[in-house]
Parts: structure tokens; C-alpha cells; sequence
């Protein structure tokens, strides 16, 4: 009878030790099944989210395509932006010459990050007036000079209004790469607009590169090494004329649509000696440009069109004005230096150029980082 007793005794600690191990069984895979729910559902979450940043992105890009050639300096962080279940936000950064958009998804507290780099295909030069890779030195001697637009140099920056009772005038921001210095002499008078932005040690620009074959095929193609003096080139202000190699110019010239010289580009140093380019508002080609000479020099009255074109030379710009009134209106590009001594009055005024077949204008992606 005693040994009964101690073997239901056993079987019931047995079965309570089976019972409870079962318990502690179905617990742990309950506690699984729950912890393996969670994380399905964060999965989910975080795929969508990752969806939806990737959408912030886009939607970004989109914005960015669209304001390719007014400029990107005023994108900011946006606000969030619900989409599905989740939200979305956004910023565009610029470190140096590069534009990273990121934006980050959310769905339910779980975040992923999406980020592009991107580069736009509008050059910031071509937001501006006057720009130079190298040095800038621009002298009010006896007359005015007038910039209106904003104004870079990739080296060092020179403004000084000097000789008798001259203004020096930028309606924009001065800025420059290296050191800047802008000063007067006498009573002369140096304003700048938006002093707050200029300044030395800024960041580089990004400058145009131009396809020059395509402007080759395109134009009119003159022998080089042409002597004009009071003449008239192209024969249509909706043309484009391709002289193979270098240009002189003297007396009153007129160049008729777009003009593009393989060498130099000279207008000669001498009391009225002119040159007025006429380009229609429909010319493709709104351009006035030295592929790889050693430089558009204009000692003379240059009149740019009334429509905004690009004044480009490879290396360097000098304009020195002897008479007249020149008057510029788009922008003026040197791929080297740019010296001006103005000894008339002189305007330079920004005009956004928008030609398809100068300048490419919208966005290519660089990376993209899932």
C-alpha cells in the first residue's frame, strides 16, 4: 500500500513537471510566434518606408528638374508630406560643387533614409553676369561701369573705381575663390548690392563646357585669320557663323546671328571703332564665343543682341573701352582671365539664357543610395 502511495506520488510530480515544461514550451513559441510578428511587421513597416522616401526622392527630383535653370541656391528642407500610411520629408544640401537630396520615410515610428546625389545640368555660371575661372580685374578708369547680376571669379577678385569721378556699380554679390578687394580712389564711388554675399573664399562655381563641333556643323564655316574693317558678317540674324581660326575686327562692324572663331577674337584699340552683333529671338545659337585662341579682346564699343546671349572665350576676356557706350546683356564667361578698364561707360546686365542647343538644362543623377 505504501509503495502505491509513492508511485501516485511520483506519476503526479512527473506529471506536473511534463505539464509545466508544456507550458514553458507553448509559452516560448508563443512569445516567438509574437517576437517574429513584431518583426515581420517592422519589416513591413520599414519597406514601406523605404518606398516612401524613395517616393520623397523622386518627388524632389522632380522640383529640382523644374528649377533647373533658375537655380537650386533657394531649395530648402521641405515639409513632411503624407503619402499611404506614412510621411515623408526632404532636404537638397550642396557641399562644394555637389547636391546630395535625401529624404527620409516614416510608417508607423519606423524611419528609412534615401539619398541621391545629383548635378545640375545648367551650369551656375550661367546665373550669372560676369564670371571667370581665373582672375577678375575690373577698373572704372573714366567712365562708369554698371553690372547688374551677381559676379565670380575662380581666383582673386580686383573691383576699384578710379580716375576722375567714376562709379563702379554691382546690382548683386561680388564673389571670388581666392582673396578679394574692392576699393576706391579720389571721389569715386564702389557699390555693391549684396555685400553680405560677397566676399573671398567662397565656394567654385560650376562652368559650362560647349560642344564646338556641333556649333562647327551647324553654322556657316569661314577660312581663318579674316580682317574685317567696317564690315558686315553672316548673312542671317537667325545663323550662325563659324570663322576657322582668327578674327579681326576694325572701323564699324556688324556680326548678323550666333558668331564662333577657332583662334582670338579682336576688336582694334582705336577712337570709333565699333562692333554690334544682331541675333533674333528664335536663333539657337545666341552666342559669341573663342573655342581655343588666347582670348576675345574688345578695345572698342561692342553692342551685345537685345536677346540674352553668352559672351565665352576658352581663356581669356579683356574688354578696354576707348568710346561709346558698350552695353552686354546675358552673361560674360572667361575660361581664363577677365580684365576690364572701362575708359567709357560700360554695362553688363544679366539675361538668362535658355537656348537648348548652347545649353543643356535639367538634372542627371549621380549616385543613388538605397
Amino acid at each position: 500500500m505504501k509503495f502505491l502511495k509513492n508511485v501516485k506520488g511520483a506519476v503526479f510530480i512527473i506529471t506536473m513537471f511534463i505539464s509545466m515544461l508544456m507550458i514553458v514550451i507553448a509559452l516560448s513559441a508563443s512569445n516567438m510566434l509574437l517576437q517574429d510578428t513584431r518583426m515581420i511587421r517592422h519589416i513591413k513597416y520599414a519597406t514601406q518606408a523605404k518606398y516612401i522616401a524613395e517616393a520623397g526622392v523622386s518627388d524632389a527630383l522632380v522640383n529640382l528638374y523644374n528649377q533647373s535653370t533658375t537655380g537650386w541656391s533657394a531649395y530648402g528642407p521641405t515639409s513632411a508630406t503624407t503619402l499611404g500610411e506614412g510621411k515623408y520629408s526632404v532636404t537638397v544640401n550642396k557641399t562644394g560643387s555637389r547636391w546630395l537630396v535625401s529624404a527620409t520615410g516614416t510608417v508607423n515610428n519606423v524611419s528609412q533614409t534615401v539619398s541621391a546625389e545629383v548635378k545640375n545640368l545648367y551650369p551656375e555660371a550661367l546665373h550669372y553676369s560676369l564670371v571667370s575661372s581665373g582672375d577678375v580685374d575690373v577698373r572704372s578708369n573714366q567712365g562708369n561701369v554698371t553690372i547688374v547680376g551677381d559676379f565670380h571669379a575662380g581666383g582673386n577678385m580686383l573691383l576699384m573705381a578710379q580716375g576722375p569721378a567714376t562709379t563702379l556699380s554691382v546690382t548683386g554679390k561680388a564673389t571670388a575663390v581666392g582673396s578679394y578687394s574692392a576699393s576706391t580712389t579720389g571721389s569715386n564711388i564702389l557699390t555693391i548690392s549684396d555685400t553680405a554675399n560677397s566676399g573671398g573664399g567662397k565656394d567654385p562655381i560650376s562652368m559650362p563646357s560647349f560642344d564646338f563641333a556641333a556649333f562647327m556643323a551647324a553654322a556657316t564655316v569661314i577660312p581663318g585669320n579674316q580682317n574685317y574693317n567696317g564690315a558686315t558678317v553672316g548673312a542671317s540674324t537667325g545663323g550662325l557663323t563659324y570663322v576657322d581660326g582668327n578674327v579681326d575686327f576694325s572701323g564699324a562692324c556688324t556680326i548678323n546671328g550666333g558668331f564662333v572663331a577657332r583662334g582670338y577674337i579682336k576688336l582694334t584699340f582705336a577712337g570709333g571703332n565699333s562692333l554690334t552683333q544682331n541675333i533674333s529671338a528664335t536663333n539657337p545659337y545666341p552666342i559669341f564665343m573663342s573655342q581655343d585662341g588666347n582670348e576675345i579682346m574688345l578695345f572698342g564699343q561692342f553692342t551685345a543682341p537685345t536677346v540674352p546671349s553668352i559672351i565665352y572665350a576658352t581663356n581669356d576676356i579683356k574688354i578696354q573701352t576707348p568710346g561709346g557706350s558698350p552695353t552686354v546683356l546675358g552673361t560674360v564667361i572667361a575660361g581664363g582671365t577677365l580684365t576690364t578698364t572701362a575708359n567709357a561707360p560700360l554695362t553688363l546686365t544679366y539675361g538668362k539664357v535658355t537656348a537648348s542647343a548652347v545649353v543643356p538644362s535639367g538634372i542627371e543623377i549621380v549616385s543613388w543610395n538605397r
